[in-house]
């Protein structure tokens, strides 16, 4: 099942903003890398990771699922910039 997931990239990896969930009930960790490939595929999600280097610093939402520290079939859905960012871990928090 994907999940809708919002974030900031910060060294190449997406900080978490939301969902918020509880730890001990969480499969979200706080950071996570994404990858095209799904979940079950017979490769390693790093085969097909998305480089994040453009969107540092901004604002992002995503579809996938997550498993683990990976996103798969990660699909970015749309991208905000340093007011959005500013606005998104206002609301959110940030880590």
């Amino acid at each position: 099942m994907s999940e809708f997931i919002i974030g900031v990239v910060s060294d190449g990896v997406l900080r978490v903003l939301w969902p918020k969930r509880p730890p001990t009930l969480s499969d979200l960790p706080a950071r996570c890398r994404l990858t095209r490939i799904d979940v079950i595929a017979a490769q390693p999600p790093e085969s097909q990771e998305l480089g994040l280097g453009e969107y540092e610093g901004m604002t992002v939402a995503v579809e996938g699922r997550c498993d683990g520290d990976w996103i798969y079939g990660a699909k970015i859905v749309d991208t905000g910039g340093p007011i959005v960012t500013a606005i998104a871990e206002k609301i959110f928090g940030s880590e």
